[in-house]
């Protein structure tokens, strides 16, 4: 069978960007009522790096990459079959993955948590929550973390969305590693990476195709969309 090809650039939002954001009309307009300085950055950021991370997958100008949502709330493009993405940022990191088809993905930056045994009780499986009541200590937060990455992508991949599924989709682990998400009819792959600074990430598929993951940089980008 042959490996789903699949793109994922990693992005750093409080690094300057020598050119100026490739933003739509839309997303120009609710940038400016942003007051936050930080946050407005960084909304400007995430979508021009989104933009142009699919124009050079499309191999067009930024500013004929025009972006929707499905009825679900995924962002997707318009009129552009057999091209998907899917973007997760927290803190300063953003992470955008493209494919031919659908994908999703998720990181967590998030310092650990006292009381996860409280939310996994309230969002997650019983399954899952079992995992974690037989984890001690710090690595109960850890996999918690884990657990919510692999959730999230799956269900982004779905076009869901947290509210489609979360309470009932279960992780099934290999050599202590989470690498699927199933629930009712789903069943998606898993592939958990992390950041350089240990941030836990997934990225989520169909199916139990393999996948071959091609991490890029920023700097790949053509000059035309330099980042």
């Amino acid at each position: 069978m042959r490996p789903l090809e699949i793109e994922a650039w990693l992005f750093r939002l409080d690094r300057t960007e020598p050119s100026a954001p490739s933003l739509s009309e839309e997303e120009a307009l609710r940038a400016a009522d942003i007051s936050d300085p930080l946050h407005r950055s960084r909304y400007e950021r995430t979508r021009s790096a989104v933009r142009r991370v699919l124009a050079e997958r499309l191999d067009l100008p930024p500013d004929q990459i025009a972006l929707t949502r499905a009825a679900g709330g995924k962002p997707m493009l318009a009129n552009r079959p057999g091209c998907e993405f899917s973007l997760s940022h927290s803190g300063a990191a953003l992470v955008v993955a493209t494919s031919g088809e659908p994908i999703g993905v998720d990181i967590e930056t998030r310092g650990p948590r006292s009381d996860v045994l409280t939310l996994a009780g309230r969002f997650f499986s019983p399954e899952d929550c079992e995992m974690l009541r037989r984890a001690q200590g710090a690595p109960r937060e850890e996999i918690f973390l884990r657990q919510w990455v692999a959730k999230e992508a799956a269900l982004k991949a779905a076009g869901c969305g947290l509210a489609g599924g979360l309470r009932e989709a279960a992780c099934d682990c290999l050599d202590a590693e989470i690498r699927a998400v199933r629930w009712a009819a789903h069943h998606y792959s898993i592939q958990p990476f992390r950041l350089e600074d240990s941030t836990p990430g997934a990225i989520a598929w169909a199916g139990d195709r393999p996948a071959a993951i091609r991490w890029r940089e920023p700097g790949e980008l053509a000059d035309r969309i330099a980042y």
